[in-house]
């Protein structure tokens, strides 16, 4: 029989009795020995978390799905809660944004016990970037509310808006070099359009080219970074590290593959970087 454990923490004892029966020769064995069980005393701490909608480009009142989980990262169980979801025109989701869809009965979880949960939504009937999340009520005794929502809301993209990826500010961290010698490279990519990248990210690929253009058709290294969904305006910084083959004189940059509805993929690559081994 499943049973709650007390929410105080101690040691506490556990056992089951049968009622005596008309007759009975001995009722002195009608209980069993006790089981100890020592409850350590902690609080639940509910996070939304793992949001992801199968579509982010989306036409005025098109149907898409929402996926977020909850999950108990405290240090005792959590009573049931209420999931509700949530639509924004920023990128910070909490309770007093707009209400979407349903709610969801959030069952009583374990300490890393998590429950996931799917919602049919249909898109806003103004073009523009919204942002989707969702938050679960407090329970008692938790130790942190603060996550309590999505931390950041993912973007989804609603009639005519598009992304617009761009590789800028190439640098290296290293200058005197000798063949066989490792050294990093950097790169700065930003959306710099109306709408967020699609769901599934665009790749950033790595090149090394035989002069100053660097292109997709240049020769790709090794270890290529998925950036994840961008939302506009959203950047990320990123390192790449080189081994230099022999001496010489060598051009490398990195390129991100353009995406659908990319209105510009004249940016996609940045300015080479040139790096002469002696």
């Amino acid at each position: 029989e499943p049973l709650d454990a007390p929410t105080t923490g101690g040691t506490y004892y556990y056992g089951v009795c049968v009622d005596a029966v008309s007759g009975e020769s001995n009722t002195g064995n009608n209980c069993s020995t006790a089981v100890a069980v020592e409850v350590v005393e902690g609080d639940p701490n509910l996070v939304v978390w793992g949001e992801s909608v199968n579509d982010n480009s989306l036409a005025e009142g098109a149907s898409f799905t929402l996926s977020v989980s909850v999950d108990n990262l405290g240090t005792a169980s959590a009573a049931a809660s209420t999931l509700r979801y949530y639509l924004s025109t920023d990128s910070t989701i909490n309770s007093s944004d707009t209400r979407v869809g349903g709610t969801e009965t959030v069952n009583r979880l374990g300490v890393d016990e998590s429950q996931d949960f799917s919602e049919t939504l249909t898109a806003p009937n103004s073009a523009g970037v919204y942002y989707l999340g969702a938050c679960v009520d407090t329970v008692a005794g938790e130790s942190n509310t603060g996550d309590n929502c999505t931390h950041t809301g993912i973007p989804i993209g609603v009639g005519n808006v598009s992304p617009d990826l761009e590789v800028y500010s190439p640098s290296v961290y290293e200058w005197d070099l000798d063949a066989g010698d490792e050294f990093n490279m950097g790169f700065q990519v930003r959306n710099q359009g109306t709408g967020p990248s699609p769901v599934g990210g665009a790749s950033l690929k790595y090149y090394r080219s035989a002069d100053a253009t660097i292109s997709s058709s240049d020769t790709e290294l090794p270890g290529s970074r998925n950036l994840g969904v961008m939302a506009p305006s959203a950047t990320r910084s990123i390192s790449y590290e080189i081994t230099i083959p022999s001496s010489g004189t060598y051009y490398y940059g990195a390129c991100v593959e353009v995406v659908e509805g990319d209105s510009n993929s004249q940016n996609n690559c940045a300015a080479v970087l040139k790096v002469t081994v002696n």
